[in-house]
């Protein structure tokens, strides 16, 4: 058999039709140690799909964890949120139809008022300039139309500290 035809026995065969992952034929089949697992590679992990877990109520397992070990800073968060929402009552639906229309009039379609991009009904959120864990309330003049990336990256922050 010429030199450099490698399968050789059905091993071989076995390896080189899987391709190495890891495996090295002088290991016997097992794991290299210098290995690194497949996210490190650049490949995404099998337990992760952008950014979520395939395990149905993973966050809610960890958020249930951390209020368990923070008890009473967990209390002081809800008390506080409560005391918030109390404060500034219900979103009314006319208001937020007059943010909606003072939108569409002011750039002609529906847009986001961060990035200035055009926004599909449906991936639009009704944003707060200043939220309402910093005092804002739900006025007119304190709502505003934001794509959904716009106000995931904004979060509780003001405009001003981005």
């Amino acid at each position: 058999m010429p030199r450099g035809i490698y399968p050789r026995t059905e091993y071989h065969r076995k390896i080189n039709s899987e391709g190495h992952k890891g495996l090295i034929p002088w290991n016997k089949g097992k794991k290299c140690p210098w290995a690194k697992p497949p996210h490190f590679k650049g490949e995404k992990s099998s337990h992760w799909i952008d950014g979520r877990s395939l395990e149905p109520g993973y966050k809610t397992k960890l958020n249930r964890l951390w209020r368990e070990k923070n008890r009473e800073h967990s209390r002081l968060l809800k008390r506080k949120r409560r005391i918030l929402k109390r404060k500034n009552g219900f979103l009314s639906i006319q208001v937020i139809q007059q943010v909606y229309e003072c939108n569409i009039n002011n750039f002609g379609t529906l847009t986001c008022v961060y990035c200035f991009t055009p926004i599909v009904f449906g991936n639009d959120t009704l944003d707060h300039v200043i939220p309402i864990s910093k005092g804002g309330n739900h006025s007119f003049n304190n709502l505003v139309i934001a794509c959904k990336i716009c106000n995931c990256i904004k979060k509780d922050r003001l405009i001003g500290e981005l």
